[in-house]
């Protein structure tokens, strides 16, 4: 099994694409899923999710790395046009691949759109049980606001 941050790979990346050549550019195109494990954002339980998305990737041999010695002549780099640098005869998918895959893990993670979460109070996952904490948690950094008088405000 696969970890990346908090995310682990249960199930192998599989990938469905077409490589073409275009003259000096190499196009992979078609989609990569998976299934991973990871902690809920709001109820930090584990939960089983698929993720799967289309890719498109160019790559190139030849393309500049870096500055030309003449500042008004500096050609853009494969990086800044979205262009992968290769050498050689063959390409290693494996490491632009990684980085699509990362891109689609969502940033943050729901069990389910209608999680309620943790108590702020008392630590209670509020989809399982109910609490009997009362009144919210107030961040003491805010506290100074509550004090402001706006005008026009009619308290």
């Amino acid at each position: 099994m696969i970890q990346i941050g908090e995310a682990d790979f249960i199930s192998p990346i599989v990938i469905s694409a077409e490589v073409t050549k275009e003259g000096d550019f190499i196009r992979v195109e078609g989609t990569v899923s998976t299934s991973i494990r990871l902690p809920c954002g709001r109820c930090l339980t584990v939960f089983e999710a698929k993720i799967s998305d289309e890719i498109s990737l160019i790559f190139s041999r030849g393309l500049p790395v870096g500055e030309t010695s003449d500042a008004e002549e500096k050609e853009p780099t494969a990086d800044e046009i979205g262009l992968i640098r290769f050498q050689g005869e063959h390409i290693d998918l494996r490491e632009a691949i990684q980085e699509q895959v990362v891109m689609m893990l969502p940033q943050k993670p729901l069990c389910s759109q209608s999680c309620r979460g943790l108590c702020p109070r008392c630590g209670a996952d509020l989809n399982k049980e109910n609490c009997d904490c009362k009144e919210p948690v107030l961040d003491d950094r805010l506290a100074i606001l509550k004090s402001l008088k706006i005008k026009g405000n009619k308290d």
